[in-house]
């Protein structure tokens, strides 16, 4: 009798469980795919046309060309060449066992490279990033960046489609510059054609000794797919109310410079020799209200009334000085 009574238990369990309503799983987002062919330069490189211009496969090289008008020593095409881990260690590589290299010696340059992608949707919204380090210097010591050279370096996308990068067509990242760290630039758009051109750009302001950028890991990914444009509706329009105006935002003003360094000495004078009045941390904001001859030291201010010299390779400059 108890025996025939457990089972009847479990018999009416197992309906309840059966009708108990299950949850259906959730989707998970499909990962953003990388549009970039050879993005951390690892498929090896070729020579373009010299043998001094060694460029990572699926990518192609640019500069600004030289004009009779320019001045000496600026607007030569860079040499390019591959930064091989297994030769000079992992210091100017951000991942894998390559980087592209473009540099020149005791010159000026604006160059880079460029990619070609196909398959875009006209109105997407497409970001295009990469990882850039600088060892601009008068020296030759490659911990160091003494007499930087205020090497830039930016990421633009040509929504057109364009190969010049001198296009006015290409949107451009914000400069950025900093010497042996790496630094993450990126940029986005909304694609006007079906293929679009992505840019890697440098461009020192002196022409110190050495002026070498390097590039690594690229990313392009269709942030968002163009809205369709929904059709009118056929109901009769019901009247509205009379929006209310909004107040236009302030933008957000950009600092003179921000101190990239984990701490800088602030002194009395332009040069190390001067004593040091006091030390500001990293991502303080400034401003420039001058620099020394050499044009490696600038008087600065802070919002809190501080004033003194910094040197140049300890900050991000957002500003020229002419």
């Amino acid at each position: 009798m108890f025996r025939k009574y457990m089972v009847n238990v479990l018999i009416i369990v197992a309906l309840l469980l059966l009708s108990v309503p299950t949850s259906p799983a959730q989707a998970v987002p499909p990962t953003q795919s990388n549009l970039i062919r050879n993005p951390g330069f690892e498929e090896g490189f070729t020579t373009r046309g010299a043998g001094e211009v060694e460029i990572a496969i699926h990518w192609e090289p640019w500069w600004t060309p030289r004009s009779p008008s320019d001045q000496d020593g600026t607007f030569y095409r860079p040499e390019y060449k591959p930064e091989d881990a297994n030769v000079y260690g992992m210091r100017r590589v951000h991942s894998g066992r390559y980087a592209q290299k473009q540099f020149n010696t005791y010159s000026h340059h604006r160059a880079g490279v460029y990619q070609q992608v196909g398959g875009i949707s006209v109105g997407a919204t497409v970001k295009f990033s990469a990882w850039a380090q600088v060892w601009s210097s008068g020296q030759d010591y490659p911990d160091q960046c003494g007499e930087f050279g205020n090497y830039r370096v930016w990421v633009g996308i040509d929504p057109t489609g364009g190969r010049s990068g001198d296009s006015n067509n290409i949107v451009w990242s914000q400069p950025s510059s900093s010497c042996n760290q790496w630094m993450f630039v990126e940029v986005e758009t909304v694609a006007k054609a079906g293929t679009i051109t992505v840019f890697l750009k440098g461009e020192p302001e002196y022409r110190v000794k050495h002026n070498d950028a390097y590039w690594d890991d690229a990313t392009l990914i269709v942030q968002s797919p163009p809205t369709p444009t929904p059709r009118p509706p056929t109901a009769t329009p019901r009247p509205t109310n009379t929006p209310v105006p909004t107040m236009t935002p302030t933008p957000t003003p950009v600092p003179d410079a921000i101190v990239s360094a984990a701490t800088v000495n602030v002194y009395s004078g332009p040069g190390e020799i001067y004593d040091i009045i006091y030390q500001i941390p990293q991502n303080t904001f400034m401003e420039v209200t001058g620099k020394d001859s050499s044009g490696n030291w600038l008087t600065i201010a802070t919002n809190d009334g501080k004033a003194g010299w910094v040197p140049v390779s300890q900050l991000q400059v957002n500003v020229q000085m002419n």
